[in-house]
């Protein structure tokens, strides 16, 4: 029941990042319709079209489950990363900056230490960052 309540879960959050993402004009907006019922149908169908393509490429690449979650912790952590470096930006205030700072240099080098595999993060990071709107107050 928790590893189903988990995929529900995961399936509503990533479809609703779809959703969202599309309202915001960085997918097409096709998929930021909603049926009759509220519920963002074609954002989820998107989101398991992706994941079955996901899991069929890291079939083929011969990646096994431990590979699989390396990547996913990967890129979470990534996504603190990127939160700290928009802190350091956005926050004002000598204190908040400095320990932005620390926080940032130490999780960089902990992030470091994942190695080569760290790449998947940094392509996703970028990609995220390429198709980000620019001029937004």
């Amino acid at each position: 029941t928790m590893i189903l309540l988990a995929l529900i879960g995961g399936l509503w959050g990533a479809s609703r990042l779809i959703f969202s993402a599309a309202r915001e004009g960085l997918l097409p907006q096709a998929l930021s319709r909603v049926g009759p019922s509220g519920v963002p149908r074609r954002a989820v169908l998107t989101f398991g079209l992706l994941a079955v393509a996901s899991l069929l490429t890291a079939r083929l690449m011969g990646w096994n489950t431990a590979m699989l979650f390396e990547l996913s912790a990967q890129n979470f952590l990534g996504g603190y990363l990127a939160a700290l470096l928009a802190g350091l930006r956005l926050l004002k205030g000598l204190p908040a900056r400095l320990a932005l700072v620390g926080l940032t240099l130490g999780f960089g080098a902990f992030l470091g230490s994942f190695g080569a595999t760290l790449a998947y993060a940094a392509l996703s990071l970028g990609l995220g960052y390429w198709l980000a709107p620019r001029n937004r107050g």
